[in-house]
């Protein structure tokens, strides 16, 4: 045997080797050259690696970075033929000057490789090692009854099946009017008709299933007649067979569900329904209107209800199996969930941005279509509707409904109505008072991909009540809502921002659909013509699949009394966990109020100590604030937002729920003057609000795609995402 030292340039002779590249960066705040520092690459332990019996010794070898914090060795690759000289597996040891270690293998190929490419793996541990399958066998054995049971032993997992003796299939086929009931072998025998069976002396002269237990001393007879399923049993003792004996209580099928005197779930008994017409699932409240079938069961004082349609629907994926339960009090719950797959959740889709104060005006535009998209299939929604703003609290109306209609939208953001149409259930001639109105649930066909429109008229029973320019879509005659005619101006209809009714639709959705919540002020909603639908939040949770839970109005700050008020909030629905994530840019309005940065920072510890909990305390990403435009660079007002956004960069960032930061406030700020936002990007030069094209790239930042700081970019064409494409216009990649 002959042994090979490694030399310290080089840790692989004989071997298969690839290089491996090093590339070290210092993040940290003002970072330094990392030249000098060192990484460490050591063998796990000796190998043998030829036939002959070679070892490589145990060694190692140190990379010495440059000025560009980089480096190269060359490594063998891994070959799981090669063992220590023990018989163990290896790896290699890298240990960073500046970290802790970790053990790499180099995979096979020839061209270089950067280390950061490598992933950690690790040896198993004794625990592991002790449990670690490797081989499996199972043996049949005979019993007097079946039975199984599994063993792991030395790493081979061991089955061992128990089946009754005799060896030949559980069917025995059909019985004669000669066959002897009490003799009967184990197995299945089938009752052909009713001579048979009363021949025999079976309870029922029907045909059937009869199963024999021979070994337990029991036999089943299974009949159906007129539509019932029935079953009798009978037992052996040491003096015979008993006598036949019911043992379904009565009939499990109770028939069909139109046909029963019930009107409600809650007033049907224990059993199984068959579902036959679309129109009566919708009258009995069934998740899908489909049909299919229907079971109840009674538990105690508990009941459970399940829904399972013969076909799920055009476009809604696999089919479906609903459930339905008491609450603890006995009563059905209102909303069903997905047994089959993911559980259902209430899911929020915003359609509009709180009014003002709105006083009588000449004309008032009560026909009114909001668009809209959904993330993923939705089936059953409701609508929520209130005249007020929940900023202010204040409270308008009352307003008598002329109906509530969702549609498909002809053309993406424009008012015309195409396709399908749904009408929310006694919706037309309803009261919409200050306190607000809440549809009932109805079936809908929502699909990711499309957008749809909701649309309504009202006849305002106070005062007529203006609108402010933006892009819903109304019309001056409330009953034009249900009407396919073009959303244009030449038509009665105009773009409209806000508008006296605060609405978000209700939609039931699998729990595995995000919900992501985004609270804030003016510049969360308002996006150019096409304010809500376009800003970035309903930009940024649609381009993720979420759903978008959007909480802000104009000119709301963090030291207003409504933000934390819980009714306001967690306007959306229910005590359990609404949101999946929590993006809060609640700072634009402070100076507004002329709150110093020490009472503002109060007030948002207070609200993420007391909201957060009650919204189930989801993980939360701060976003810094940009200034007015009008604001001076030296005056008390910039002067308080730049100590809010330090403390939102250094403090906020410490709290255990924040998982991110998005420095909004550094990355589009405005060359000149870097405390408001690149004129480029606002609606107007002199607007502080973001125009469609800056409300797009604050989404894409949200997912990391702009990251670097504007105060170097001198025109928007520098900034990531955008691209300057000629005559003063630029569009985002």
């Amino acid at each position: 045997m002959t042994s090979t030292i490694v030399p310290p340039v080089d840790l692989a002779p004989g071997m298969p080797s690839r290089v491996v590249t090093i590339s070290a960066t210092d993040v940290t705040e003002g970072g330094t050259s990392l030249e000098g520092q060192m990484v460490r690459f050591a063998l796990s332990d000796t190998l043998d690696v030829t036939s002959g019996g070679d070892v490589i010794a145990k060694t190692q070898a140190e990379v010495v970075l440059d000025s560009n914090g980089e480096g190269r060795i060359r490594l063998p690759v891994y070959d799981e033929d090669v063992k220590t000289w023990c018989g163990k597996d290896w790896a290699i040891l890298v240990t960073a000057s500046w970290g802790s270690q970790k053990a790499i293998r180099v995979p096979a190929g020839t061209s270089a490789i950067a280390l950061s490419a490598l992933p950690n793996i690790r040896p198993l541990r004794g625990r592991e090692v002790q449990w670690a399958l490797t081989g499996a066998g199972i043996t049949v054995v005979e019993g007097s009854q079946w039975g199984a049971t599994v063993s792991l032993d030395g790493g081979v997992l061991q089955f061992v099946l128990t089946v009754p003796p005799g060896g030949t299939a559980w069917y025995k086929g059909a019985l004669g009017s000669s066959a002897d009931l009490d003799t009967l072998a184990d197995g299945a025998y089938v009752v052909v008709n009713g001579d048979v069976a009363e021949a025999i002396g079976l309870p029922e002269s029907l045909n059937g299933v009869v199963e024999s237990y021979e070994w337990v001393g029991l036999q089943r007879y299974h009949v159906k007649t007129t539509g019932e399923q029935r079953t009798w049993q009978r037992s052996r003792f040491s003096d015979g067979w008993a006598s036949w004996e019911r043992v379904d209580g009565n009939s499990w099928f109770k028939g069909n569900l139109d046909e029963q005197d019930a009107t409600t779930l809650a007033g049907l008994g224990p059993g199984l329904y068959l579902v036959r017409y679309v129109g009566t699932a919708e009258a009995f409240g069934l998740p899908q209107r489909l049909i299919g079938q229907l079971e109840v069961v009674d538990a105690g004082t508990q009941r459970r209800i399940t829904f399972a349609p013969n076909d799920s629907g055009s476009g809604f994926g696999a089919k479906a199996v609903w459930e339905v339960a008491t609450n603890s009090e006995g009563n059905l719950r209102d909303r069903w969930q997905r047994s089959d797959k993911h559980i259902m959740r209430s899911a929020p889709v915003v359609l509009t941005a709180p009014a003002g104060e709105y006083g009588p005006v000449a004309v008032s535009r009560e026909a009114v279509r909001l668009p809209f998209t959904v993330p993923t299939n939705v089936s059953r929604v409701r609508v929520h509707m209130r005249p007020w703003n929940y900023r202010t609290e204040i409270e308008w109306g009352p307003a008598r409904l002329e109906g509530v209609m969702i549609a498909q939208a002809a053309q993406n953001g424009l008012g015309t109505i195409t396709g399908s149409r749904w009408y929310a259930p006694n919706a037309a001639g309803a009261t919409v008072p200050g306190a607000g109105w809440t549809s009932e649930w109805f079936h809908v066909g929502l699909t990711p991909g499309s957008t749809f429109l909701l649309s309504y008229g009202a006849e305002w029973l106070d005062a007529s009540r203006d609108l402010v320019s933006g892009k819903c879509w109304a019309h001056a005659d409330r009953a034009k809502y249900d009407t396919t005619e073009e959303a244009v101006y030449g038509n009665g209809w105009g773009g409209f921002t806000l508008q006296p009714m605060d609405i978000w639709i209700e939609c039931e959705a699998p729990s595995n659909v995000p919900i992501n919540m985004y609270i804030g002020a003016s510049n969360n909603v308002f996006a150019g013509t096409s304010s809500v639908f376009m800003s970035y939040p309903t930009q940024h949770a649609r381009r993720n699949g979420a759903f978008c839970a959007l909480t802000a109005a104009g000119g709301w700050s963090i030291m207003d009394a409504s933000m934390h008020k819980a009714d306001i909030i967690n306007r959306f629905g229910y005590p359990t966990r609404i949101a999946d994530r929590i993006y809060l840019d609640m700072g634009s309005n402070i100076e507004a109020r002329g709150a110093t940065a020490q009472e503002a920072i109060a007030e948002m510890e207070r609200w993420m100590n007391t909201r957060l909990n009650a919204l189930g305390n989801p993980p939360v990403h701060l976003l810094t604030q940009i200034s007015r435009w009008t604001s001076d660079s030296t005056g008390d007002s910039y002067g308080t937002l730049s100590d809010w956004n330090q403390w939102i960069r250094y403090e906020a960032t410490k709290r255990p729920e924040v998982v991110a930061l998005h420095d909004q406030a550094a990355m589009f700020a405005d060359p000149e003057k870097p405390w408001t936002a690149r004129v480029e990007l606002r609606e107007s030069p002199t607007d502080v609000h973001f125009s469609e094209m800056g409300q797009k790239l604050r989404a894409q930042a949200l997912d990391g795609e702009i990251t670097l700081p504007m105060l170097t970019a001198k025109n928007p064409s520098e900034i990531g995402g955008v691209t300057y494409v000629g005559d003063g216009v630029y569009e985002i990649n």
